[in-house]
């Protein structure tokens, strides 16, 4: 049986960490958001620039979300570049997404970050489709980094093997 301070300083660590994540408020991420076929906006096609006098950066980018009406706080940006099998038409996507909660990392986009052979639009294409969580990030190839709540539960997995 557990001691009663044990306990104590347990259920004591884990209010903490709810307050602390209650007291951080909730932005959404900045992402590059254009869209150009065949390098038809320039500015957006790959080698992308920053400095292009063109700004696509949009401040707390807003996504839907699935299953729901309306937009929410992005969590990703995300950046979908390729060329359809059929027409050899070149695509580039830079915006911003958000993670819709479901169980499974198959139907997630933002945990989707791959090259290759994927679906869009219902047609084959040949590309490549990068996420990030940082403000900006999509500017050019990027990769997927860990989120607070999977660092919150490392952090309680070893509190409670410190004093358990």
């Amino acid at each position: 049986m557990y001691g009663a301070s044990k306990i104590f300083n347990y259920l004591l660590y884990n209010i903490i960490i709810l307050i602390v994540m209650k007291l951080i408020k909730v932005k959404a991420i900045d992402c590059y958001v254009c869209t150009t076929t065949n390098n038809s906006l320039k500015e957006c096609s790959d080698p992308f620039s920053t400095k292009n006098p063109i700004n696509f950066l949009q401040k707390d980018c807003k996504s839907g979300r699935k299953n729901r009406s309306g937009l929410f706080p992005a969590t990703s940006c995300i950046k979908i570049s390729g060329v359809y099998d059929t027409t050899k038409i070149k695509l580039v996507i830079r915006s911003c997404a958000l993670d819709s909660g479901s169980l499974t990392q198959d139907t997630e986009l933002v945990r989707n970050s791959h090259c290759g052979i994927f679906r869009f639009d219902e047609q084959r294409m040949r590309g490549c489709i990068s996420t990030c969580k940082e403000d900006g990030c999509n500017s050019a190839r990027s990769t997927v980094v860990f989120s607070s709540p999977f660092i919150m539960a490392i952090s309680i997995y070893i509190f409670s093997t410190c004093f358990f």
